[in-house]
C-alpha cells in the first residue's frame, strides 16, 4: 500500500516503478518442488506430440483458403520463424531454468505486469490449443458417419454462432476431460503416452507422402491462373497463411516451461528444441507439397480436409487411416499443451501474482495437481463453445506475442547488468552480480562481491564500450549519467516501434507504393529502425554466461521480431477483439490481486520509492 505521506506525482512514480518491478536470476542454489525426471528422448517427444499433426490436420484448411497454393510457402515461413523464436527460448530457458518460461522471461527482463500478461496470454494460448485440437478430432469422428452429431446438435441444442460455434461440441468436451486426467497422473505418465501417438503419427505422414506421389498433379501446386495462381490473394495472403499457422509449431515452448523437471536443462532444452522445430518445419513442407497437389485448392474445405480430398481422389477408404493420425495428434498435441498450462499457473501463484490454492502439488506423481484440473477444465469449456477457427486464431496471435516478448527480453538481458535471486522456495530473497552469486550467498554485504573481475576488464554490459577519459566527449559522458542498460533498452524500442510502422506501410499501404509520401515514410522508418539496431553494437554485450548463447545477437532476435511483427499485423480483427477480452480478465485479476499479493510486492520498503526498480528485491 502506497503511503499517504507520498505527493500524487510520487504515488504514480511509485505505481509505475512497481508493476514494471523484476525479478532476478534463479542462483545455483535455487530448489524446486518438481520433480527431475524427463530425459532427452522424453522433451523431444513431447515437443513432438505437440508439434506434429495439429498444423496438418486442422491448420490446414484455413490456411489454405488464406494463402492458395502458397500454403507451401506460408509452412516455411512459420518454422522459419518458429525455429528463430526457439533459439531465443533456448538461451533464456537454459539461463532461467524454471517453470514458466515466457512468462519468466518477461518477468525477469521486462517486468511484473508485461510477465504476468506474457503467462496469462500463453495460459489461454496452450487451453486454446489442446481445446482446437480436441475439437477438429471431434469433427474428424464426426464426418468419417456423415456428421450425424451436428445435424442432432444443431437441431436440438443449437446456439447463436458468430463469437460462439453453432452447437456445442461435447464430444471435444470429453476427450478435454479425459485427456486432463493422463495428465494429471505426471508428466512422465503423459510422455510415455505421447512417444506411442507420436510415432503413429510419423507413419501416417507417411503415407500421405507417398499417396501425393502417386496421385498428385503438378498443376495443382502451380495454381490456376483463373483462380490467382500460385499467390492467389498475393504475398500478403501467404503472410496471413503463415500467421495462422504459427499454431502448427506451437508446441515447443513447451520445452521451456517443463525446464526445472529434464534432467539435464542445460544441454537438453535447447538440442530438443532445435531438433524438434527444425525436423518439423521441413516435414510439414513434403506434406502440404503432397497435399496441395491432390486437389485444387479451391475445392479443399476448411473442416475435415482430408476426408473430403480422399474422398475424392477415389481413395475413401483412406479417412479411417487419417482418422487413427488424427487420433494419434490430438491425444499428442492435448497432453502436451495441457502440460504447459498448469506450470504456467503454478509459477505465476508462486511468484504471488494467482491465488495459492494454485500451488498444490501431488505427493504421488509430483505434479501441480489443482492447476492441472483447472486448466483442463477451461480447455474442456473452449472445446465445447467455440470453432476450430476461431481457436486456431485465437493461439496464433498469442503465440506470436509471446515469441516476439521472448526475443526483446533476450536482447534487454544481454545489454543488462543481471541480477540474481539465492533462495529456496518460499525464502526471502536478495540480489547480487551473476558472476559472483555463490559468493554473494555467503556474504551478501561484501562490496567485493557485486563486481566482476570479468566487467572490469569489459565494463558492465549495457554500457558504452569506449572506455572512460577526462577529457571525455560530452555525448559519451551523457551517456554514462543513466543507468546501465537503460540506453540500449530506449534504442531498441525506438527500433521496434519504426520496424512496426515500416512493415505496417508496406503491408497495408502497398498500392501507393510509388507515392512520394510512401518512399518518404519507408525511407525514414527504415533508417531510424536500422540505426537503432546498429547503435546497440555500440555497448557492452553480456556474453559471459556458461549457458548456451545464441549467436550473432542482436540481430538474430532483431530478425525474430521482425518475422513476428509481419505475421502479427496479418492477423484478423475479429482474432484481436477476442485476445483483448482475455486479456481485460487478466488485468482485472492482477490489479485486484495479483499486485497486492506479489511477492516483489511484499519485499519492497512501505514508505519508501525506490530508487531504481532494477535493484529492488526479487523473487
Amino acid at each position: 500500500m502506497l503511503s499517504p505521506k507520498m505527493s500524487p506525482g510520487e504515488e504514480i512514480i511509485s505505481f509505475l516503478r512497481n508493476i514494471f518491478r523484476k525479478k532476478g536470476f534463479p542462483s545455483k542454489t535455487f530448489s524446486s518442488e518438481l520433480r527431475r525426471c524427463l530425459s532427452f528422448a522424453d522433451l523431444l517427444f513431447l515437443s513432438y506430440g505437440a508439434i506434429v499433426g495439429g498444423g496438418i490436420y486442422f491448420a490446414m484448411g484455413p490456411a489454405l483458403h488464406l494463402a492458395g497454393p502458397s500454403v507451401i510457402l506460408s509452412y516455411v515461413f512459420a518454422g522459419t520463424a518458429s525455429t528463430l523464436s526457439g533459439l531465443c527460448y533456448s538461451e533464456l530457458g537454459t539461463r532461467i531454468p524454471i517453470a514458466g518460461s515466457s512468462y519468466q522471461y518477461a518477468y525477469t527482463a521486462i517486468g511484473e505486469l508485461i510477465g504476468f500478461l506474457v503467462g496469462w496470454n500463453i495460459v489461454i494460448g496452450h487451453a486454446v490449443g489442446a481445446a482446437s485440437v480436441a475439437k477438429g478430432c471431434s469433427q474428424y469422428i464426426d464426418a468419417m458417419f456423415g456428421n450425424p452429431i451436428k445435424k442432432y446438435m444443431q437441431v436440438h441444442l443449437p446456439m447463436s454462432g458468430g463469437l460462439v460455434a453453432t452447437y456445442p461440441d461435447f464430444v471435444a468436451g470429453g476427450i478435454m476431460a479425459v485427456i486432463t486426467v493422463f495428465v494429471a497422473f505426471g508428466i512422465k505418465t503423459s510422455t510415455i503416452m505421447n512417444m506411442i501417438m507420436t510415432t503413429g503419427n510419423a507413419l501416417i505422414f507417411g503415407f500421405v507422402m507417398v499417396s501425393g506421389i502417386i496421385l498428385g498433379k503438378t498443376e495443382n501446386i502451380a495454381g490456376s491462373e483463373s483462380w490467382g495462381g500460385f499467390f492467389p490473394h498475393g504475398f500478403t495472403g501467404c503472410l496471413a497463411g503463415a500467421a495462422t499457422l504459427i499454431y502448427a509449431f506451437e508446441g515447443y515452448e513447451i520445452l521451456a516451461t517443463v525446464s526445472e523437471e529434464a534432467m539435464n536443462p542445460l544441454r537438453d532444452i535447447p538440442l530438443s528444441i532445435v531438433a524438434s522445430v527444425g525436423s518439423v518445419t521441413v516435414l510439414y513442407a513434403f506434406v502440404s507439397i503432397a497435399l496441395v497437389s491432390l486437389l485444387p485448392w479451391y475445392e479443399i474445405p476448411v473442416t475435415s480436409t482430408f476426408t473430403v480430398i480422399y474422398a475424392k481422389v477415389g481413395w475413401t477408404w483412406a479417412k479411417y487411416v487419417i482418422t487413427v493420425g488424427v487420433v494419434a495428434t490430438t491425444v499428442g498435441c492435448c497432453i502436451s499443451l495441457l502440460t504447459s498450462v498448469p506450470r504456467y499457473l503454478y509459477a505465476m501463484a508462486r511468484d504471488g501474482l494467482l491465488m495459492p490454492f494454485l500451488l498444490k502439488i501431488s505427493e504421488r506423481t509430483g505434479a501441480p495437481i489443482t492447476a492441472t484440473v483447472m486448466g483442463g477444465m477451461l480447455g474442456v469449456l473452449l472445446a465445447i463453445i467455440f470453432t476450430t477457427e476461431d481457436l486456431i486464431n485465437l493461439l496464433s496471435v498469442g503465440q506470436l506475442l509471446a515469441c516476439l516478448s521472448v526475443a526483446f527480453a533476450l536482447i534487454k538481458l544481454r545489454y543488462s547488468p543481471v541480477k540474481v535471486t539465492a533462495q529456496s522456495s518460499g525464502s526471502t530473497p536478495f540480489t547480487s552480480s551473476e558472476r559472483h552469486e555463490e559468493e554473494a550467498a555467503k556474504e551478501p554485504s561484501s562490496p567485493t562481491s557485486q563486481t566482476s573481475l570479468l566487467e572490469k576488464k569489459t565494463g558492465t554490459p549495457g554500457t558504452p564500450k569506449c572506455q572512460p577519459a577526462e577529457n571525455e566527449h560530452r555525448f559519451i559522458g551523457w551517456i554514462r549519467s543513466f543507468e546501465p542498460g537503460s540506453i540500449p533498452t530506449a534504442l531498441l524500442l525506438i527500433c521496434i516501434v519504426f520496424t512496426a510502422g515500416a512493415l505496417a506501410l508496406f503491408i497495408f499501404g502497398h498500392k501507393w507504393l510509388e507515392s512520394w509520401w510512401f518512399i518518404t515514410l519507408a525511407v525514414v522508418f527504415v533508417t531510424i529502425a536500422l540505426a537503432s539496431l546498429l547503435l546497440l553494437y555500440a555497448f557492452v554485450r553480456d556474453d559471459n554466461f556458461p549457458t548456451f548463447k545464441l549467436p550473432l545477437v542482436p540481430l538474430l532476435p532483431y530478425i525474430t521480431i521482425l518475422i513476428n511483427l509481419a505475421l502479427l499485423l496479418s492477423i484478423e480483427k475479429d482474432t484481436w477483439i477476442r485476445l483483448s477480452i482475455w486479456m481485460g480478465i487478466g488485468l482485472i485479476i492482477y490489479f485486484s490481486y495479483g499486485y497486492r499479493h506479489s511477492k516483489l510486492h511484499k519485499c519492497l520498503p512501505k514508505d519508501d520509492i525506490p530508487d531504481n526498480p532494477d535493484s529492488s528485491h526479487s523473487s
